[in-house]
């Protein structure tokens, strides 16, 4: 109980501070799907639809497709190709959109520490971004730690309440170092092994710009 209540607190306190320095709210909606191939191996689509303001003006929509492999339980190796479509948060007339097509490889590991789930992340990108007939290349790292805390039970099994929270660091080559960061804190609830859906905050960094972001999320799987 002293476990949950401190996470709590910790993620209440984040989310205040973030939200007293941001400077725009908009929406994200996420769809993620799996489907299991084998013990190991599993294929993914993860999709989203995002905007700068709570329910208009687009900012993107992406979509990744890949495969997952799990040569031991708690270990995870993927690759996917991603899919882009940018949007201006100002859009004149004969905006031009760019659209990017990605490769990523990443490998996470999990670990537990009582009843919190614990998983770090790195992801090295491939970026291919196009506007106006003009493709740009550049190399990103990522590196993210996230914590899962189940509620209701003593781990994130069907009909359970919990909370997850991520902090990621962003690199891209030749720009200044971690010069994009990503928070998020959730509740979410797994109904059944199909299907799970959470709701919470996200907040961007860039330099002088945070911009705030609800996300909702429907995970499936089968």
């Amino acid at each position: 109980m002293k476990n949950i209540r401190l996470t709590t607190f910790i993620l209440f306190a984040i989310v205040q501070q973030s939200v007293g320095q941001t400077n725009t709210l908009g929406n994200w909606f996420t769809l993620n799907g799996k489907y299991q191939l084998s013990e190991k191996g599993t294929l993914f689509n993860n999709s989203s639809y995002r905007t700068y303001e709570v329910v208009h003006n687009t900012q993107q929509f992406i979509t990744h497709t890949g495969y997952q492999y799990a040569p031991i339980k708690k270990l995870k190796l993927s690759a996917a190709y991603a899919y882009a479509v940018n949007s201006p948060v100002n859009k004149p007339e004969g905006y031009a959109k760019s659209h990017e097509n990605r490769i990523w490889e990443q490998i996470a590991y999990e670990s537990t520490i009582g009843r919190l789930k614990i998983e770090n992340r790195a992801r090295f990108e491939q970026r291919f971004v196009e506007k106006r007939d003009l493709t740009t290349y550049t190399n990103r790292y990522r590196y993210r730690v996230g914590a899962t805390l189940p509620i209701n039970n003593k781990t994130v099994t069907d009909k359970t309440f919990f909370i997850i929270s991520n902090y990621e660091l962003f690199y891209t080559k030749g720009e200044k170092l971690f010069d994009v960061t990503r928070f998020d804190a959730y509740v979410g609830y797994r109904f059944n092994k199909t299907i799970t859906l959470q709701s919470g905050y996200l907040v961007n960094s860039k330099l002088a710009q945070k911009d705030q972001r609800i996300n909702t999320v429907l995970n499936y799987a089968f």
